[in-house]
């Protein structure tokens, strides 16, 4: 397994005049043409890198700054590969007709390419999806057979939901800490707070990997033990802020957070704990900021006066478009793929999705400490095909990646204080142009989402 980054990409343009030719993209980087592709790349080095989604009336003549993006990317070898051909091949099977594959692989052969007993650099990967047999061939027409399988059975048709079932089983065996980096962040809408008129139906964001998160953390405060979840994720959707649909998706992520900051709250306060929730549990947002330089690109135009784009560009900063979806726990398990987590990409029966769980055998910290798999009173079932689909792990050669260090982020210390800026109550629900202006704001480097976001 081999892991890559998006390449960092500044907010302003080099040169005298941009370029219109159209971009090509590396392994690295994001397909679109409107992303940059090279680490040298400005944050608005040409037009045909200049993205800037937010703000209406933005162009590369009116100049920077542009969205950077976060991204992060995996490349799959062994006999796992061989089960990303196969979801193809289902997939094909189901929109074309019967068997006719452009090309017939030996399957045999996946077991060749395992990695060698005993190397202590190969990787136990494991291939997860969000789908169902509307979209691909193979999937069992009897529910009893679907359900030896992990799979789910309802309204005619067969779900496979492995991706949230491999997040499940990870999060209950977490031990140290959990590290996240995704695009959306909303679920588990059956535990909101409901005291406004939302209900459950409104929404019906039903997954459990947040409330599995939150309540991950109130087992380990009960047991008495240190536990940190660091979440990542961008300040806002892309998109125009005060879009309704922009809201909506704010105001239910600021839902998933309150919950979870609720169950966590309580938890220390039961065990009569002196301690901040942000102790345990913590968002953060990306933004960079960027000097003038020689040489700069003049753009002929200016934006609107009194803009949130004008103010953007007078203060030279803007949020990093996190992209990425993955999960690092424990210093030893990764996940990476292409589902968000919201019910869209979790639900197995909406977009279809894929991702891999991997871990490295020789390189587990702690062979002695086994961690305990906390249960909890929701989604038994979905642990239980979790732990089936572990069995099926299988062995990849790989190349060889830096093991990385669990993360140490705080929440700034004055973000306690309630006469501070940062005080989540002086920031809770504040307008979108507020939201603007605060990320704008020289004296704030990289600061939690929780007062950032609302």
């Amino acid at each position: 397994m081999f892991l890559s980054e998006v390449p960092k990409c500044p907010l302003y343009t080099r040169g005298t005049s941009p370029s219109t030719s159209t971009a090509r993209t590396t392994p690295a980087t994001s397909s679109s043409p409107s992303r940059p592709t090279t680490p040298s790349a400005p944050r608005s080095s040409a037009a045909h890198t200049f993205n800037q989604p937010n703000f209406p009336s933005a162009s590369i003549s009116k100049g920077g700054p542009r969205e950077p993006w976060h991204d992060i990317h995996c490349r799959v070898e062994g006999p796992a590969a061989w089960d990303v051909l196969e979801n193809f091949e289902q997939r094909w099977k189901k929109q074309g007709k019967g068997d006719n594959m452009p090309v017939a692989l030996n399957k045999a052969w996946a077991e060749r390419e395992a990695a060698p007993h005993g190397d202590a650099e190969s990787w136990n990967v494991q291939v997860f999806r969000s789908i169902d047999d509307g979209a691909a061939a193979g999937f069992p027409d009897a529910p009893r057979e679907a359900a030896a399988l992990g799979l789910v059975s309802g309204n005619d048709h067969v779900i496979e939901r492995s991706i949230q079932d491999a997040y499940i089983h990870a999060i209950r065996w977490a031990r140290d800490f959990i590290y996240i980096e995704n695009q959306y962040f909303l679920g588990s809408s059956y535990a909101w707070l409901q005291n406004d008129g939302v209900t459950v139906e409104d929404i019906n964001a039903l997954h459990l990997i947040p409330k599995e998160l939150s309540l991950k953390i109130v087992s380990k405060i009960q047991a008495g033990e240190r536990f940190g979840m660091y979440v990542v994720a961008p300040l806002w959707p892309e998109g125009v802020l005060e879009s309704g649909s922009m809201q909506a998706i704010l105001d239910w992520q600021r839902r998933t957070m309150e919950m979870m900051y609720t169950d966590v709250t309580l938890a220390i306060r039961t065990k009569g704990l002196q301690a901040d929730p942000r102790d345990y549990l913590t968002f953060f947002c990306l933004g960079n900021g960027e000097a003038p330089s020689p040489g700069e690109y003049m753009p002929p135009e200016h934006p609107d006066h009194n803009t949130d784009y004008e103010r953007a560009q007078q203060a030279r900063r803007f949020m990093i478009y996190v992209h990425a979806k993955t999960m690092i726990v424990d210093d030893e398990y990764i996940t990476v793929g292409s589902a968000n987590i919201n019910q869209r990409f979790m639900d197995g029966g909406r977009d279809t999705e894929i991702a891999m769980g991997a871990y490295q055998p020789g390189y587990l910290a702690t062979r002695n400490q086994q961690a305990k798999q906390q249960q909890h009173d929701i989604g038994g079932a979905a642990a239980a095909a979790a732990r089936r689909a572990s069995s099926a792990k299988t062995a990849c050669s790989a190349h060889r990646a830096p093991r990385p260090r669990a993360p140490r982020l705080h929440a700034p210390r004055d973000a306690k204080d309630a006469n501070s800026a940062r005080c989540p109550g002086r920031v809770l629900r504040r307008p979108s142009h507020a939201r603007c202006a605060l990320l704008l704001s020289h004296d704030v480097t990289m600061t939690t989402y929780t007062l950032l976001f609302f």
